[in-house]
């Protein structure tokens, strides 16, 4: 027989678990393993992803955990929600550690939104036509945004702190309205057919865009905000179709009647004047020679922001600054970790203690009750 004081010590140690398996499912952040939204619409490993009908909704940070989205017609939502990997290419030491892509779309029809991504090779990656990634904030990546098919809408995001903000192989895709800052390349396109680029800010990349010059590519570039940081590239081509004796000429940056704002503009150009106050120069913007590349209606004033995550203000000439993201910063993977830690042990303190006093109350109206 157990005795009245091994009982209270049984039950001491079984509450006890009790409470620091409470304070462990309390816990935000979900570390660990794959997660996969299968084709018939269900969900593998993990908890933190809620179903209602087609909207598929994060509860919670997850940690190292990539998502696979194999299910057709649906929006997947981050909530606002952190969806961190292990590496990133702005950590110095662990650069080329992350998983592949933190999304990978393996469907079509599925709109990405609400995210706050970081460290990992790839944000968000898609090899299927017509999705759309809107209202992510994608940093610390080798590629913000991937895209490896046709038709997708890239717009109201933020892309920062990575090697390629966004990342084009493929044909009429809309890139629009996007904050794309501090990058090394902030879009890179492959040869392409009807890609438009329009209505972004790109601020303080080492290199603007980088287009690849096949035969039968075409894109319009126009409406955007290039706020030039000081030394960096405007454009790069790769793959000239042109021939090394060729300097040819790209297509404009323009849709033939609205081109783009220049921060260095009035500094490389100050006799240019607007056309009949459309606030269009009269002067060309020269972009680049050898090829030669031009904005024929460069805009004298930042085009409007449309994005409520980008800056509303942007500087005349010059700048080398970053406007400032609507989106908290980031936490780093250690804070994620020690935030999580503190709390576990603090709610398992907390619980344990209560039931210990319970526990010696207890046993205290025993002894009176002999």
């Amino acid at each position: 027989m157990i005795n009245t004081r091994g009982k209270l010590l049984i039950i001491c140690v079984l509450v006890c678990l009790v409470s620091l398996n409470t304070a462990r499912i309390g816990v935000r952040a979900q570390p660990g393993g794959a997660i996969v939204i299968n084709a018939d619409g269900s969900i593998w490993g993990t908890s933190l992803i809620q179903r209602q009908g087609n909207i598929y909704s994060l509860a919670g940070n997850i940690y190292d955990m990539p998502i696979t989205v194999s299910c057709s017609n649906i929006v997947l939502d981050g909530e606002g929600f952190a969806l961190q990997g292990a590496g990133g290419w702005g950590t110095p030491g662990v650069a080329g550690l992350e998983n592949s892509a933190a999304i990978d779309l393996a469907c079509s029809n599925v709109t990405v939104r609400d995210f706050d991504i970081w460290g990992w090779e790839t944000g968000v990656a898609g090899a299927y036509d017509g999705n759309a990634v809107t209202d992510n904030n994608i940093s610390r990546t080798e590629n913000a945004i991937a895209i490896y098919a046709d038709k997708y809408i890239v717009n109201c995001n933020s892309f920062s702190d990575s090697i390629y903000g966004v990342y084009i192989k493929g044909s009429n895709n809309f890139v629009s309205q996007n904050q794309i800052a501090a990058n090394y390349c902030g879009i890179m396109i492959y040869p392409t057919i009807e890609t438009t680029v329009t209505e972004n800010n790109f601020t303080g990349n080492e290199v603007c865009l980088t287009i690849g010059t096949y035969d039968n590519f075409s894109y319009q570039i126009y409406d955007n905000n290039f706020i030039i940081k000081s030394n960096s590239t405007v454009v790069e081509t790769t793959s000239d179709a042109l021939g090394p004796s060729d300097t040819g000429t790209l297509p404009p940056w323009d849709n033939g009647s609205i081109g783009n704002y220049w921060s260095d503009y009035s500094a490389m150009y100050p006799n240019a004047a607007q056309v009949d106050n459309s606030s269009i120069g009269n002067t060309p913007y020269l972009i680049r020679t050898n090829p030669t590349v031009i904005d024929r209606y460069p805009l004298m004033t930042p085009a409007s922001p449309r994005n409520t995550n980008q800056s509303s203000s942007f500087e005349t000439t010059n700048d080398d600054s970053t406007p400032p993201f609507s989106k908290a910063e980031p936490e780093s993977s250690q804070s994620l970790r020690s935030r999580t830690i503190e709390f576990s042990f603090a709610t398992a303190a907390i619980i344990s203690v209560a039931s210990c006093i319970v526990v010696l109350a207890f046993r205290n109206k025993l002894f009176w009750l002999k």
